[in-house]
């Protein structure tokens, strides 16, 4: 005999699934039988019903689901989760969702999704769908063309997700070994490995586990931080230098907003090119920066911020070109003007960090006004920017900021 509310395992078992504290909805789990009418062990079929249904009544559904098991008729209304649409829904839902992540990591989620793609077709043999041919239709960043290559990426090779073991996940790890370095193979298993994260977690998947565990990722070689990096490059950038770049770029309205954005916010650049017309409130006096590597935080307007905020909003206030346009442009602009500098873009937050240590500010402030992981929340979000002195804090960094091109 069960424990109360269960039935024996050679029958249905019905249990409520929880999530983060929430209770979802039930889950039924019902016998395999063969053509004799005998439980098949190891295989049981899933269904889940809404929470609000009441306990009878699912008790009865279970009751109806296990005859039926019995007699070989299958429910119509199931349909297995597919690998794939699973995928593109993470990354319709999580990656390019209503709290987006950074351009980079949205990039390197489709890169994940379409190598996996690339493997089931190779390991198909599909025919219609020739890896050379997949790789030519997932190969664009474009937002909008890749949008529209859904559907002919998910009819392109697909398998249920009840089909995903240990055994695919090590042929697809053979599949990565032969294609990528150690590094390239453990970042799109990395990412895959959060995708599924997501499916357990969001339980209307039927999947019970992680089917990527941490011994699956490659042993990489380790390097010492910097070593391939010119030792004269591992720099910020100085004010002379800053009001050279701001002087070469005074045709270029796009990159001398972007340019005067980065190092007056001290923010990263993916912050700065998620940055919305919404964010600027004058009102107010405040300037929320959005969540990029880390949480959202938000800093108060001081004149030089203000006016490049007014230029950015009178260009349009929209970043005309896609984002690895600007890591190019400002590589490209450091060269002609002969500066060695390993982060044309980062540098300038930090070149933010070491003006305000010179001009005395304390580490913890200025974390609040970069948004830094390790600053304590302080900063983080309107509704606890008006705390009084945290006002002050970022009030204080807003006046020891120079402005090299004034």
């Amino acid at each position: 005999m069960g424990k109360r509310g269960r039935k024996p395992s050679s029958r249905y078992t019905i249990t409520k699934r929880v999530s983060k504290g929430v209770v979802t909805h039930w889950r039924v789990l019902v016998p395999t039988f063969d053509r004799s009418k005998r439980p098949v062990p190891g295989q049981r079929t899933r269904h889940h019903f809404d929470i609000s249904i009441p306990r009878r009544e699912i008790e009865q559904i279970a009751q109806a689901l296990y005859l039926d098991a019995i007699q070989g008729i299958t429910n119509t209304e199931y349909s297995p989760r597919m690998l794939i649409s699973a995928c593109l829904q993470y990354y319709r839902e999580v990656s390019c969702g209503s709290s987006p992540k950074a351009p980079a990591t949205i990039r390197l989620d489709w890169f994940a999704i379409r190598d996996l793609v690339m493997f089931l077709a190779d390991r198909l043999n599909n025919r219609h769908e020739t890896p050379s041919s997949i790789e030519q239709l997932l190969g664009s960043h474009n937002r909008l063309e890749q949008e529209a290559n859904l559907e002919a990426l998910q009819s392109a090779a697909d398998l249920p997700l009840e089909e995903v073991g240990n055994e695919l996940i090590q042929q697809y790890r053979a599949y990565l070994a032969r294609r990528f370095s150690a590094s390239g193979a453990n970042m799109r298993l990395r990412h895959l490995k959060s995708m599924f994260s997501w499916m357990v977690e969001t339980d209307s998947f039927g999947l019970e586990r992680n089917p990527i565990r941490g011994k699956d990722l490659f042993q990489a070689k380790r390097k010492t931080v910097g070593a391939r990096v010119d030792p004269n490059r591992k720099r910020h950038y100085t004010t002379a230098e800053i009001r050279t770049i701001v002087n070469s770029l005074q045709g270029n309205q796009d990159c001398l907003c972007m340019v005067k954005l980065l190092f007056l916010t001290g923010a990263r650049f993916g912050e700065i090119y998620r940055l919305q017309h919404s964010d600027y409130n004058p009102s107010d006096g405040l300037l929320h920066i959005p969540q990029g590597k880390t949480t959202d935080h938000t800093i108060v307007l001081f004149p030089a911020l203000t006016c490049a905020i007014e230029d950015w909003i009178e260009s349009g206030s929209k970043w005309r070109f896609g984002d690895t346009y600007y890591s190019k442009a400002f590589r490209r602009t450091a060269d002609q003007l002969g500066i060695q500098i390993a982060q044309p873009l980062h540098g300038f937050r930090h070149s933010l960090v070491s003006a305000l240590t010179l001009a005395g500010i304390s580490r913890d402030d200025i974390g609040k006004w970069i948004g830094h992981s390790q600053a304590g929340g302080l900063g983080a979000g309107v509704t606890s920017i008006y705390d009084h002195t945290q006002l002050e804090a970022l009030r204080r960094v807003a006046a020891a900021i120079p402005v090299p091109w004034e």
